[in-house]
């Protein structure tokens, strides 16, 4: 027979387990697991670290901006085109600098690397005949109103970034975008020129 006192001891004792019980059950049951995006991202950028210019030594001052798969060294490898955004840049830095590098997709170590300078960088990924893939860039610097503009492509190979002849336009004159597989010029007349990319002859054609 259980005396009142004891029954009393005994009933705020169960009492005490179940609200233990209930306040950990939350923690318990909560699983934190990681963001497989975000570590993706930390990885590409950890690994970007040792080919930053010499004048951008902290690896916070950049960070990942796009990434596009593709076979760039290669027709039969795997890679990943990711591109980097510096922050906190001068005028003299290039107000749009950019890092790109290529990844192999499978263990993501570093095929290469390259760094644009420029106000705006704009990059293209261009077809080539046996399966490649070819990065077009355009570059716009300006400075006291006046711009001027650097076209070049690219081919990626030897651990390397390679400029390649495409029969590009001349960029002395005129304003130049880029829009899908072509560039186009804005002539001083007010009329556009557009030079498409030709996949089997690997060079931009003028379109009329």
């Amino acid at each position: 027979m259980i005396h009142p006192a004891p029954r009393r001891c005994l009933a705020a004792a169960c009492g005490g387990v179940f609200l233990a019980a209930m306040l950990l059950l939350p923690s318990c049951g909560v699983q934190h697991t990681a963001d497989p995006v975000q570590d993706f991202q930390a990885q590409l950028t950890e690994r970007a670290v040792p080919f930053v210019g010499s004048d951008k030594q902290e690896p916070r001052d950049f960070m990942p901006d796009s990434i596009q798969y593709g076979h760039f060294s290669s027709p039969s490898s795997d890679e990943l085109c990711a591109l980097f955004k510096y922050t906190s840049l001068i005028h003299p830095e290039g107000l749009d600098r950019t890092l790109a590098v290529v990844y192999d997709a499978e263990d993501l170590s570093v095929v290469a690397s390259h760094e644009f300078v420029a106000d705006q960088v704009q990059l293209q990924f261009l077809p080539a005949k046996d399966g490649r893939d070819y990065v077009l860039y355009l570059g716009t610097v300006t400075y006291q109103g006046i711009s001027t503009y650097d076209l070049q492509l690219f081919q990626i190979g030897n651990s390397a970034w390679k400029p390649v002849s495409a029969d590009l336009p001349q960029s002395e004159d005129g304003a130049y975008s880029l829009t899908d597989r072509a560039i186009l010029r804005l002539n001083g007349d007010h009329t556009y020129t557009s030079y498409v990319w030709d996949q089997e002859a690997e060079c931009f054609i003028k379109d009329g």
